[in-house]
């Protein structure tokens, strides 16, 4: 068997960079193609039905619109000091990381433990599903809320 061309953390890495660009973006001035280079024609991502973006969203036009309605919401989306846990000869892997999150419309800031199921394509360098778990639902909800 051959040698992957991609690990999960190149795939991540590449993925949560062009996230904190475009996050941080006007809505104006956002370019979703870097962020559409790191998922798969087939991409899924589920959302917790307890959050203002719930939902699952397939492909990268599925995604860009959940990116749409995140960057809307955060002006910082920062995934930071993921540890990665992976098996040997698996496509699917856990990310245990900090989230920080301000904001967009008051400027809070909100830092709390986060985890991620991620699974990959190694092959083709992209991730195929994401599902994102936080910690505190509850003061993400109040946050977003305050700033309406």
């Amino acid at each position: 068997m051959a040698t992957p061309k991609h690990t999960p953390r190149s795939i991540l890495e590449t993925f949560y960079a062009a996230e904190r660009v475009y996050m941080s973006a006007p809505p104006s001035s956002r370019d979703f193609t870097p962020i559409a280079a790191t998922v798969s024609p087939k991409f899924r991502l589920e959302q917790t039905p307890a959050l203002p973006y719930a939902g699952t969203y397939i492909g990268p036009q599925g995604f860009q619109d959940w990116a749409t309605r995140m960057a809307d919401y955060f002006d910082i989306v920062d995934v930071q000091n993921p540890e990665i846990f992976e098996r040997d000869g698996s496509d699917k892997v856990v990310v245990l990381a900090t989230v920080l999150f301000r904001v967009r419309a008051t400027g809070e800031e909100l830092v709390f433990p986060f985890a991620q199921a991620v699974t990959v394509d190694l092959e083709e360098g992209v991730m195929t599903e994401l599902r994102p778990f936080y910690w505190d639902v509850a003061a993400v909800n109040k946050a977003l809320a305050a700033g309406k």
